[in-house]
């Protein structure tokens, strides 16, 4: 499973061998119920997007793009964060991926509060 992480405008390939490893090892060790997602709908009808959710908190969207017949998710966390992936699941984790890496920035602020 191929997806294309894009950080700040620069694009890195997890079908990079050596970075497929590290991702894969990251993937694996994911609980399955860290990010709740939810398939949107309209009158009853799937739609092609899952937004995914830690409690309250709206943290990615995955959504279906049929002019690349690609999947893309991206976060309202950071604008200039998204990627791609060639199915619904592995753009759900690499946004997961993401979001771990992301969130590992703030861990000394949330630590110094202890």
């Amino acid at each position: 499973m191929a997806a294309v992480v894009a950080f700040r405008h620069h694009q890195r390939s997890v079908a990079d061998p050596r970075e497929r490893v590290r991702c894969r090892s990251q993937w694996d060790t994911m609980s399955n119920d860290t990010i709740i997602w939810t398939q949107g709908g309209i009158a009853e009808v799937p739609l092609q997007r899952f937004t995914g959710r830690v409690g309250a908190i709206e943290v990615a969207t995955v959504e279906y793009d049929g002019s690349n017949r690609l999947w893309t998710w991206w976060s309202p966390l950071a604008e200039e964060i998204w990627g791609h992936a060639q199915e619904p699941d592995g753009a759900k984790q690499a946004a997961e991926l993401w979001l771990r890496d992301w969130l590992e920035n703030f861990r000394p602020f949330f630590e110094a509060g202890r």
